[in-house]
């Protein structure tokens, strides 16, 4: 009998399974860091835009023909069913607002959490109030539709902000 080299039918099924369910488990593995990484992204941009608001606020870059003594802060206003963050500044108890933030532009990421909120930074002492005044904390939850994932940023009276990324979704 003779020895035949090369593979028989039955090697070449064995490894081509193999490297299919490893082709398949890294792909799997790769959209899955992906979403995360997409959540990541959003909450970053989201946390970036509301820096900015408050160091507008405490340092004084008062908008075109806004006066000093009119000006209040700069403020944001979430709207979950829109899934926008609008940047406004306070005048005088008048909101104008300036730019969009539309967190739909990123894949899979919606917010969920405030459903409607409106808050500023005052000017003075950099604290997080309501339209009304009145000292406030707020926590923004963005979430991945496809992983069922959620991450937080929590803004605290003194306009500290903190962010989770492994929070239970609502």
């Amino acid at each position: 009998m003779k020895n035949r080299a090369g593979f028989t039918l039955i090697e070449l099924l064995v490894v081509i399974t193999i490297i299919s369910l490893f082709i398949g488990w890294s792909t799997t593995n790769y959209f899955r860091q992906q979403e995360r990484q997409s959540l990541q992204n959003a909450l970053a941009t989201v946390r970036s835009h509301i820096d900015n608001i408050r160091l507008g606020s405490t340092s004084l870059l008062l908008p075109e023909g806004v006066s000093l003594s009119g000006f209040q802060g700069y403020g944001f206003i979430l709207n979950s069913s829109a899934d926008t963050l609008t940047r406004f500044y306070l005048e005088e108890g008048t909101s104008n607002n300036l730019n969009i933030l539309e967190i739909s532009k990123f894949r899979n990421i919606e917010l969920v959490s405030p459903t409607n909120a409106s808050v500023y930074f005052s000017h003075s002492s950099g604290e997080l109030l309501d339209l009304f005044g009145q000292t406030a904390g707020i926590t923004i939850i963005l979430k991945n539709v496809v992983l069922e994932q959620c991450a937080s940023l929590s803004i605290n009276e003194l306009g500290i902000i903190t962010s989770n990324d492994q929070v239970t979704c609502p």
